[in-house]
């Protein structure tokens, strides 16, 4: 975690066959120093180092942003190592109701900021979710295609294995915040969508659901 590019405070968590979600001697206590503190929440305790099983669906991190102040700007830095290719992670921010997907493949920054409510400083406001309906679906996930990727304009287009009333597409910024799109052209089974505003170069993320199935692309726009 950094404020005003100082680094602050941190927290691990390892996932392995070796371990499991239960509290045991891998797990390490927070010992909490003077101002902003992250920690880890396992079984009512707040922890430094989380050792955890395998990830599986629907598992949860809970983050716990331990003296956090008002009307302040922090920066999450998020370090994954060795994740597994078809895991992904979203930060859900329970203050903005906002998700954030967490790329697992590099070092993620994230900037957060508080204001006068005090639920924006408050200890529960994080935690991250990893991606159940992906990681159950790898097969529609592997179905779906994006193009152009990257691509130099505010469109994209999908091909899927069938389209009915039931699939949704769904276009978000890295801040979690959705993009509303229109569908344009048709051809045979892919479809074009543009962005209904002018959108800047960066990385965003397309959400595709079906029939209770879910996968996330990744799409990175050059202009």
């Amino acid at each position: 975690m950094a404020l005003g590019g100082t680094p602050i405070d941190g927290a691990v968590a390892f996932f392995g066959s070796d371990f499991t979600n239960t509290i045991d001697s891998g797990d390490v206590e927070k010992l909490e120093s003077a101002g902003e503190n992250l920690a880890w929440f396992n079984s009512s305790q707040k922890l430094a180092m989380s050792t955890m099983a395998p990830v599986a669906d629907n598992d949860e991190l809970l983050l716990k942003t331990l003296r956090f102040t008002a009307n302040k700007s922090y920066t999450f830095k998020f370090e994954p190592i060795d994740f597994d290719a078809t895991v992904t992670a979203i930060l859900i921010d329970q203050f903005l109701n906002t998700q954030t997907p967490i790329d697992l493949t590099q070092d993620v920054f994230v900037t957060v900021n508080t204001t006068a409510d005090v639920l924006s400083f408050g200890e529960d406001r994080f935690k991250i979710v990893f991606n159940a309906e992906q990681l159950g679906n790898p097969g529609f996930e592997s179905a779906v295609s994006l193009y152009p990727n990257p691509s130099s304009a505010n469109e994209f287009y999908l091909n899927l294995p069938t389209w009915n009333d039931d699939v949704k597409i769904s276009l978000f910024n890295t801040l979690g915040q959705q993009i509303p799109v229109s569908m344009g052209s048709v051809d045979g089974m892919t479809r074009q969508f543009k962005a209904l505003s002018n959108l800047s170069s960066g990385v965003y993320y397309i959400k595709i659901t079906q029939d209770g199935k879910e996968a996330t692309k990744k799409w990175i726009l050059n202009n």
